[in-house]
């Protein structure tokens, strides 16, 4: 049946589901890969290229910024460990950031020991925050239900960081690149940085802010903080002009 599946499907990568603790393994037989997900509603991640490959794709620009030999990479929203999978092998050390226990448990599964996790979400103060539990993700501490983008499913109360007092806890005061995916919360957590100045930074600004996009506060802050930038599909790219 393998073969044949890949005959009728040749641009996609035959993959089996298999229960997994409280979620699900993706196993690619042909790739010798698998991957862990907390819903089967991400079992097609990943499957035309590597997720980790797709994730890193997504968050560097050719000629622009790229993850190097040797970085220091802080990856905001890690949900399952996507990014901080592509970045795997070629940075120094990478700090992954997720606030909700099931993606952090997959991220385990997938990432092993090759990363540090904190289990907090990203904000501008140390705090308490509510979040709404987008169903099956889409986790944010905003309300997007109103304009039909998600259902939620309920709500958790986690423990939210700025940026400069999680680096500094961590030692990650010199970064190389910063990932941010805050599901609306992208302009707080820059804030959130006080005066570090990441070199490299890639910001996710879909309409994720009850419906509405947070490119132009993300670039005013970018500007503001001294950074060059360009944009591509909902992605902001800075990188630091010192």
């Amino acid at each position: 049946l393998l073969p044949l599946y890949s005959l009728i499907h040749p641009g996609r990568i035959f993959q089996i589901l298999v229960p997994s603790g409280r979620g699900w393994k993706v196993v690619k037989p042909f790739k010798r890969s698998s991957l862990h997900i907390p819903t089967l509603n991400e079992s097609l991640l990943g499957n035309k290229q590597d997720y980790g490959e797709k994730m890193k794709e997504k968050y560097t620009l050719k000629n622009f910024i790229d993850i190097e030999e040797g970085d220091a990479v802080v990856d905001v929203g890690a949900f399952i460990g996507g990014f901080s999978r592509g970045c795997t092998g070629i940075a120094k050390r990478i700090l992954a950031i997720e606030p909700i226990q099931s993606n952090i448990e997959c991220m385990r599964l997938n990432l092993g020991g090759t990363v540090e996790i904190a289990e907090c979400a990203i904000w501008n103060k140390n705090t308490v925050i509510n979040l709404y539990l987008g169903d099956p993700q889409d986790h944010s501490i905003f309300d997007n239900s109103r304009e039909g983008r998600v259902v939620i499913s309920g709500n958790v109360k986690v423990s939210a960081k700025r940026l400069d007092s999680l680096c500094k806890q961590y030692g990650y005061e010199d970064i190389d690149f910063l990932k941010i995916e805050a599901e609306g919360a992208e302009p707080e957590a820059l804030e959130g940085l006080g005066k570090l100045r990441p070199h490299k930074i890639a910001v996710s600004c879909g309409a994720e802010r009850a419906g509405e996009n947070t490119l132009l506060p993300v670039l005013k802050l970018l500007a503001d903080m001294g950074y060059e930038t360009k944009v591509g599909a909902n992605m902001v790219y800075g990188r630091s002009q010192s």
